[in-house]
């Protein structure tokens, strides 16, 4: 593949603020609208400047053991629509999901215990009171689970 000439991209990301207080309370965001005085969130972000590249034409100079991450293509791919069938996605997606996974870290075996399809509201990011049908893009820079999520999804997997 030809590298792609286009220039990177100013633009900027949300980032929970380093504070302190992040050592005795842990920053949440609740997927709901509490009854007061509970808040909705404690988490206090700011903005911050980043670069975007692109990276096409050079997926092979990244990788997991370098930079944390690496670029895999998945053949024969789902059409956009077809993500709103959880079924498709199980069934087609996430198997080539694993053995893509699987192939780039040279694993033995890949467990796809969650994942999540983003698709935005065209009201997002202005509440309708309501939920949407799909969960919406992240607005701050967030790691998928918390690690003692992660943890009991992966306990509650092997055990079952």
């Amino acid at each position: 593949m030809t590298a792609v000439t286009s220039q990177p991209v100013q633009t900027s990301m949300h980032f929970l603020q380093r504070l302190e207080r992040w050592a005795l309370e842990k920053p949440y965001l609740l997927d709901y609208v509490p009854q007061p005085p509970a808040k909705k969130s404690n988490a206090l972000v700011e903005e911050q400047g980043v670069v975007v590249e692109d990276v096409r034409g050079r997926e092979d100079q990244f990788s997991f053991a370098e930079n944390g991450f690496c670029i895999v293509n998945l053949e024969g791919g789902m059409k956009a629509e077809d993500f709103s069938d959880d079924d498709q996605v199980k069934a087609h997606y996430l198997p080539k999901v694993g053995e893509a996974v699987k192939k780039a870290l040279n694993a033995s075996r890949v467990q796809i215990y969650d994942y999540t399809v983003r698709k935005r509201d065209p009201d997002y990011p202005h509440s309708t009171g309501g939920h949407y049908a799909y969960k919406q893009p992240a607005a701050v820079a967030h790691v998928g689970k918390p690690r003692n999520m992660s943890l009991v999804v992966i306990c509650y997997g092997v055990s079952s």
